[in-house]
């Protein structure tokens, strides 16, 4: 047996071996945690690798702008790329400098943009387009987005970042753009100019000669070529008479087309047309059913609606059918909130599938042996295409013809 002092030794000893046990498996603990952590860095270090290489291959520049310390804090590659200036370049520079890399014509903007950004919500994104200098001293078009990056425990915006592309390309071709839309609305001006005082001018010496051939009694020729001759001659000026009353009217129409849009009802401007041409309605037996209760009225010009409904019906009742009643029907509807107007008849009619385009030309005339301009329908479609809006013609010879005018309301 073990004396007293043995057994205590022994005890101790078996205590200590406890101790040294629970401190290897202290140490083992320690040793995987310390192997944990230290993959945890590794592996943020890969993830911040990872994310840097993110950023730099972004077709982006990108930047972080620190308000409390007055610098960026960082910028990735793609912004070197666009730019031609590293972090070291721009932090190098006074701010007079830094300013300085902005247009002139800009400055103000982008210091106002800043304001805005800073005291915008956390994760509000602000647009803006500027020009910026870049390191070999061209002006480059930028299109930035920025927001709010970092605040303080007063909610004050302490840092903000952007991104920002090359938007140069695009300026330039916009630019390019808006000089041809100069030229040519120039070019317009210019034509219509010419147009105008050709017409005028020609109007004038062109009513004399008019009346002047009027004057003369075919009789006073002796010989039947020259009376033929004379025939033909006051043919020649009265059709160059129609044609400079046409352009006249073409030109005055073209003034219009940017008169501003009224609510108008069409069954004020259908009675106004109607009584201007009673008589003549009367005279030809015409018959007029009309109908604008599903759709009483509309947004539009009112000259150009009225111009629209009096070509219409003035032109069923010039290409009726000899010696038969004409019927017209005229309605206005709506097709997917769209105002449209229709207008029937049983007239001469025509080959739509054929000469449907062709028939709103410019001094284009179906039917010759009916006087006319040929300049009606050209305004019509002038209208309606100026507003956005479509004809739909259906028409066969003898068959009448049916209009669908959408308005584009």
């Amino acid at each position: 047996m073990l004396t007293d002092k043995e057994t205590k030794t022994h005890k101790s000893s078996e205590a200590h071996m406890d101790e040294l046990q629970k401190l290897r498996d202290e140490n083992v603990v320690l040793s995987q945690e310390h192997k944990r952590i230290l993959e945890r860095i590794e592996e943020l270090k890969k993830n911040e690798a990872f994310k840097e290489k993110i950023l730099d291959l972004s077709v982006n520049g990108m930047y972080i702008y620190d308000l409390v310390k007055g610098l960026n804090i960082y910028i990735n590659q793609q912004y070197t790329n666009l730019t031609g200036y590293t972090l070291e370049d721009i932090n190098g520079m006074t701010q007079e400098e830094f300013v300085g890399l902005f247009h002139p014509n800009e400055r103000a903007v982008v210091l106002d943009h800043m304001r805005e950004v800073i005291n915008a919500g956390y994760g509000e994104v602000i647009e803006i387009e500027y020009r910026f200098k870049t390191a070999d001293g061209r002006w480059m078009w930028c299109l930035s987005r920025d927001a709010v990056f970092e605040m303080d425990k007063d909610k004050n915006a302490t840092q903000f970042m952007g991104t920002f592309i090359d938007i140069t390309v695009k300026k330039d071709a916009e630019e390019a753009l808006m000089e041809t839309n100069r030229k040519l609305e120039q070019a317009n001006r210019d034509l219509q100019e010419f147009s105008y005082v050709a017409a005028h001018d020609l109007k004038a010496p062109l009513t004399n000669l008019t009346t002047l051939a009027e004057m003369i009694d075919e009789k006073t020729f002796v010989s039947s070529q020259s009376q033929e001759i004379y025939a033909r001659l006051k043919k020649s000026v009265h059709q160059m008479y129609s044609t400079v009353l046409a352009l006249n009217d073409v030109i005055a129409f073209k003034t219009t087309l940017r008169d501003s849009k009224a609510l108008v009802c069409f069954e004020d401007f259908f009675n106004e047309i109607k009584e201007s041409i009673s008589e003549r309605l009367e005279e030809t037996g015409t018959t007029i059913k009309a109908d604008f209760s599903a759709c009483p009225e509309v947004n539009y010009p009112p000259v150009h609606l009225k111009s629209i409904m009096q070509n219409l019906i003035t032109n069923a009742v010039k290409y009726r059918i000899p010696n038969k009643a004409l019927k017209i029907e005229i309605k206005s509807f709506k097709v997917d909130a769209r105002a449209c107007l229709a207008i029937k008849d049983n007239g001469l009619g025509f080959d739509s599938g054929k000469f449907g385009k062709k028939m709103m030309g410019l001094f284009t005339r179906l039917h010759t042996h009916v006087e006319g301009k040929g300049v009606g329908m050209y305004i019509v479609k002038s209208i309606v295409d100026s507003h956005g809006g479509k004809i739909e013609v259906d028409s066969k010879p003898g068959k009448g013809a049916l209009f669908k005018i959408y308005l584009n309301d």
